[in-house]
C-alpha cells in the first residue's frame, strides 16, 4: 500500500476512534425513561441549551425488572375441543389458564379481580344499516381509554353506575380507534365484548367500526402501542398474532364494519374521499372489501388498497377537517354529493381532532374526536343531533410514575433499549 493510503487509512482510524468517544460520552450523559412498570420507554439525548432528542427505546421490547400491576392481556384462543385457552401478563412474568366452553376466566392481578365470559362465539358478519326509534349515542378514538368511556357512558345515559347497559333500545356507535396510545387496549376491548352482548339483551345494539389503529394492529404496525403495553402482549406473542382468527377478540374484530347507516346517519371513522366516492361502492361492498384486505394485506391489489388503507380511504382521509398534501379540503359540492349518494342527512366521523362538536358544512357533519378539547358528546334523539355537556375531558394516556436514571454503555438492556430501535424497521409489513 502506497504511503498516502497508509496515511488515509491512519486518519480515517483516528477518526472513527474519536466519533466512538464522543458517541459514547454522549450517550453516558443521556437519560433512560422507563414506564412504572419497567418497560424501557425512551433515551432523551442531551443537546446544547439543556434541550433533547427523544429516541425511542419501545421497539426494543426491553424491561429492566419488570413489575406489570394492571393486567396485560388476556389473550384468549378457543380450542377445537370448544374450551379457551388464555394468558395474561401480570407482575414479571406470564400467566396461563385453560377454561371450559361455558365457564368465566377470573385473574386477580395486584389489587384487583377481572372476570372475563367469551360465550357466545362471535356472530356472523355484523350488518350495516339500520332503522331504529331509539337514541344513537356517538363516541371514536378511544385509544385504551376505559376510565374515560365509563365516564361518557355514564354522562350520556349509556351506561349506569356500575357500568352496565342502560341504553334499552338505543344505539352505541364507536367510530374506530380503540387500539394505540393507551396502556389498557385489552381492557377497552373485553368490556366493549361484554357490553356488546348486554345490548342485545335489551334489544340495543353496540356497533364497533374498525379504524385506522385497528388495521395497524392486524398488520403489525407498532409505531403508536404504548410501551409497557407492546412489551407485555410480546412476551406471550407478537403483536399481530394476538389478533389472529383463532383467538376470541381476533375473531370477533373481524366481524366489525368500517362504515354502519343507522336512520338518515352515516357514521365511519375518517370520512368519504372524492376517490372513494367515484368508486360507486356501496356500503356493503366497502366493508366487504375493508374485511378481505384485512387478513390478504400483503396480497392487496393498489386499487383495493388506495379504498382500504391509503389516504383517500374510509379510515384515513381527513379532508373534512382540514386539506392533507394528498387532497383540498373538502367542499360542499362532495359533501352533497356524498349524502345523495348514500342516501343520509348526516356523516359522522372520528379521527381527525376538532375543538367543538359543533357542525361544518351547514351542519351535514359532525366530528366527534374531541381529544384535548371539549367536554362534549353527540347523540341523535328522534332522528336529530343533540350535544351533551361531559364531566370529563378526554386526554390521551400518560404515565405519571415513569422512572428516569443515567444511561449506562456497562448496561446491556440500556444498549439493547438505544439500538432496538433499528430493529422496528424490520417489522414494518410489506404488501
Amino acid at each position: 500500500m502506497k504511503k498516502w493510503g497508509i496515511r488515509l487509512l491512519k486518519a480515517a482510524s483516528a477518526l472513527l476512534l474519536l466519533f466512538v468517544v464522543v458517541f459514547g460520552v454522549w450517550l453516558e450523559n443521556a437519560t433512560v425513561v422507563r414506564t412504572s412498570g419497567g418497560v424501557y420507554q425512551a433515551i432523551m439525548l442531551p443537546l446544547s441549551g439543556g434541550s433533547s432528542i427523544r429516541w425511542r427505546a419501545d421497539f426494543s421490547i426491553t424491561a429492566d425488572k419488570p413489575n406489570i400491576q394492571h393486567i396485560q392481556g388476556p389473550i384468549v384462543e378457543r380450542k377445537a375441543d370448544k374450551s379457551f385457552a388464555a394468558q395474561w401478563v401480570c407482575g414479571n412474568s406470564v400467566h396461563t389458564a385453560e377454561v371450559g366452553e361455558y365457564d368465566p376466566l377470573k385473574v386477580t392481578c395486584g389489587d384487583k379481580a377481572y372476570s372475563y365470559d367469551f360465550y357466545p362465539p362471535a356472530k356472523a358478519n355484523d350488518a350495516a344499516t339500520f332503522i331504529t326509534d331509539g337514541p344513537v349515542a356517538v363516541t371514536s378514538d378511544l385509544e385504551g381509554n376505559l376510565g374515560y368511556f365509563l365516564r361518557w357512558g355514564i354522562d350520556t345515559g349509556v351506561l349506569n353506575a356500575a357500568g352496565n347497559w342502560a341504553f334499552g333500545g338505543g344505539h352505541l356507535v364507536v367510530a374506530g380507534d380503540m387500539f394505540d396510545r393507551g396502556r389498557y387496549v385489552y381492557d377497552l376491548l373485553w368490556f366493549l365484548y361484554d357490553l356488546e352482548q348486554q345490548a342485545e339483551a335489551y334489544g340495543g345494539k353496540v356497533h364497533i367500526l374498525l379504524g385506522n389503529h385497528e388495521q395497524y394492529a392486524f398488520i403489525g404496525l407498532i409505531k403508536s402501542v404504548e410501551a409497557e403495553h407492546l412489551w407485555a402482549i410480546e412476551q406471550m406473542m407478537p403483536y399481530p398474532v394476538a389478533l389472529r382468527n383463532a383467538t376470541v377478540l381476533g375473531q370477533w374484530l373481524r366481524t366489525k364494519p368500517v362504515m354502519a347507516k343507522i336512520n338518515n346517519v352515516l357514521y365511519m371513522h375518517g370520512g368519504i374521499s372524492e376517490l372513494l366516492l367515484k368508486s360507486g361502492k356501496t356500503i356493503e361492498e366497502l366493508n366487504a372489501l375493508n374485511r378481505e384486505a384485512l387478513d390478504n394485506y400483503s396480497e392487496i391489489s393498489d386499487d383495493v388498497f388506495a379504498l382500504t388503507h391509503g389516504n383517500h380511504s374510509l379510515t384515513q382521509y381527513r379532508g373534512y377537517a382540514h386539506a392533507m398534501e394528498y387532497y383540498p379540503e373538502a367542499d360542499q359540492s362532495l359533501i352533497d354529493r356524498t349524502k345523495q349518494q348514500f342516501g343520509v342527512d348526516y356523516l359522522v366521523v372520528g379521527h381527525s381532532q376538532a375543538e367543538t362538536l359543533a357542525p361544518k358544512f351547514g351542519g351535514d357533519i359532525y366530528i366527534v374526536e374531541n381529544t384535548h378539547f371539549s367536554k362534549e358528546a353527540l347523540v341523535f334523539e328522534e332522528g336529530q343531533p343533540v350535544i351533551k355537556q361531559l364531566s370529563l375531558l378526554k386526554e390521551r394516556f400518560e404515565d405519571n410514575a415513569y422512572q428516569t436514571r443515567s444511561f449506562s454503555l456497562f448496561n446491556m438492556k440500556d444498549l439493547k433499549a438505544f439500538f432496538g430501535i433499528f430493529s422496528a424497521v424490520s417489522r414494518v409489513p410489506e404488501r
